[in-house]
């Protein structure tokens, strides 16, 4: 019975996509292991740098760490970014610091949601699970 759930759970997110950016590479693959596990196709990113916009766009789920690490905007300001840019596509941002500026960014057509490190598993997919319930 459980090999059931599970495996009808992985097909839950089956036909969605999720960016990943995260500047610690242990957390990263953390992400892509659980995310994939629920049936999301994952890519992972460690930083922004020169990105082209419009390929965000594409992805159905955007998360990303808050603070990503010296010499290169924050998780906050690659937001901002896409806003300006038109880019409204659901995000989860996380930190192991306070939400301080994501309050900002809530007044926007897709949803953003926060969530503290560190984490357990059932609380990112409980997040992946709201934030596709709110649009």
């Amino acid at each position: 019975m459980l090999e059931k759930e599970i495996q009808q759970e992985a097909l839950r997110y089956s036909e969605k996509t999720c960016l990943v950016i995260e500047d610690e590479p242990d957390l990263r693959e953390i992400l892509k292991d659980i995310l994939e596990g629920s049936g999301l196709k994952c890519t992972v990113l460690s930083e922004v740098w020169n990105m082209d916009l419009s390929i965000v766009g594409n992805f159905d789920l955007l998360i990303s760490d808050i603070r990503l690490g010296a010499n290169q905007p924050s998780g906050l300001q690659f937001l901002q970014q896409l806003r300006e840019n038109n880019i409204d596509i659901p995000v989860i941002m996380i930190s192991g610091f306070s939400a301080e500026g994501v309050e900002e960014c809530l007044e926007t057509k897709a949803p953003v949601l926060f969530l503290k490190k560190p984490f357990q598993t059932a609380q990112i997919l409980n997040k992946v699970e709201e934030i596709f319930s709110l649009v």
